[in-house]
């Protein structure tokens, strides 16, 4: 079976495995791997093994995590399967990244994989403890980016396979921005888009790049950037700009990603100071009072030590848990507020066409609608730019469901 179009008409039979991306897939895989998640939390002191379908990950103390790799070889061993060893590393994080240089008992008393940790495109500095982008991946994939839009027979297959790949799988693969990752994480995506864009197009930009693909194909001169950009639904060809996702969260995000554990470990200290006073501040009889109310033993006359303190913090402390749900939040979105011409021409094209109300926009469908249509007014005396009669809204839609898939493995 297949969802492809172009694929052959032979049909061929299936000699062992069943097919990817099906309900089959998904409940074999769980009934084979699924007693490895049990043996790892059983056999690894309470280690949990986080895995999505077959990419598994473990994270905790050195001797934890090579204790839990030690069953998952033999269990791979007992099921005959074996482990991808291009995916397959290890990183040792610290607290001071200078100590990482000084390090040398991970490599020589732990037993765990050599490679590098990845996600996608992005790869687990040992160092600094950061995900980077990994340049020399997107590289390989620019180059065959390249060959695909050139080979486009279309502007229609040329706009879809930029938005399929830039707009979505570069983003993708690139992570997505949180609180965890910081402002650094977004630079890096920004930095990466414009070298992506200095690559394909030798220091030009898409926008000019189209344009001249119109011009030669139809001879049409002074193409204007609304048309490039501007919603299919609105006459334009629909393309995605991969800056303007970025810049509209890179301010909501933390410069420095540590500073929410720092704000955390400081008022931690803080927290602990205030109880040892209330502590100190405590008569005889109110000590007394309170320790037959909780242990039933004798008051302590000391209050406990800091380390004391935080010992069950993972457990019982709502600030680290506060902290922990604020890092893996998203940011929130700095949108636009349109001008009172924009908001009144969207209304009346929903109420009369059902197109676009501008609550459904995304926010950078928002900032292009936004920021083009001065020029669009005054040149079309309207928001639409082609009239709906004309548009080819079939052909898009088929286009844009189209899946776009890369013409060599890379």
């Amino acid at each position: 079976m297949s969802d492809d179009t172009d694929a052959p008409d032979e049909v061929r039979i299936r000699k062992r495995g069943v097919q990817m991306a099906t309900g089959f897939e998904q409940l074999f895989g769980e009934i084979v791997l699924f007693p490895l998640d049990f043996a790892i939390n059983h056999n690894a002191d309470g280690l949990l093994l986080y895995r999505l379908h077959d990419d598994m990950w473990l994270c905790g103390a050195p001797g934890k995590v090579s204790k839990a790799w030690q069953i998952m070889k033999k269990y791979m061993d007992i099921m005959g399967l074996e482990f991808n060893e291009s995916k397959t590393g290890a990183v040792h994080l610290f607290d001071d990244p200078a100590a990482h240089l000084h390090d040398t008992s991970f490599s020589t008393t732990i037993d765990l994989p050599d490679g590098d940790v990845r996600v996608g495109f992005l790869e687990l500095d040992a160092t600094s403890g950061d995900w980077l982008i990994d340049q020399n991946q997107v590289d390989r994939h620019v180059r065959q980016l390249k060959k695909q839009l050139g080979a486009c027979p279309s502007i229609f297959s040329w706009v879809q396979t930029w938005n399929s790949c830039i707009g979505r799988f570069f983003n993708m693969t690139f992570g997505q921005p949180a609180n965890c990752f910081g402002r650094p994480h977004v630079d890096s995506i920004l930095a990466t888009h414009r070298k992506i864009h200095k690559d394909l197009f030798s220091g030009k930009s898409a926008t000019d790049h189209l344009k001249k693909l119109i011009l030669t194909k139809f001879g049409v001169e002074n193409v204007p950037d609304a048309f490039i950009f501007f919603p299919e639904e609105l006459g334009g060809l629909g393309l995605r700009n991969p800056f303007i996702s970025l810049f509209v969260i890179r301010e909501q995000l933390h410069e420095n990603p540590m500073r929410p554990m720092m704000d955390f470990f400081e008022a931690e200290k803080e927290q602990y100071r205030q109880k040892a006073e209330i502590f100190t501040a405590l008569t005889p009889q109110d000590r007394k009072r309170r320790a037959s109310s909780t242990h039933g033993g004798a008051p302590n006359q000391e209050f406990m030590t800091f380390q004391d303190f935080i010992k069950y913090r993972e457990k019982d402390s709502t600030l680290l848990r506060e902290t922990y749900q604020e890092l893996l939040s998203l940011p929130s979105i700095n949108d636009i507020t349109p001008s009172e011409e924009v908001w009144n021409a969207l209304n009346t094209l929903h109420l009369s066409h059902n197109r676009l109300p501008w609550y459904q926009l995304n926010s950078e469908r928002k900032w292009i609608i936004q920021h083009y249509s001065e020029g669009v007014f005054e040149e079309f005396g309207g928001l639409v730019i082609v009239d709906k009669a004309l548009l080819p809204l079939g052909v898009m839609t088929m286009l844009r469901n189209k899946k776009v898939t890369w013409q060599a493995v890379l």
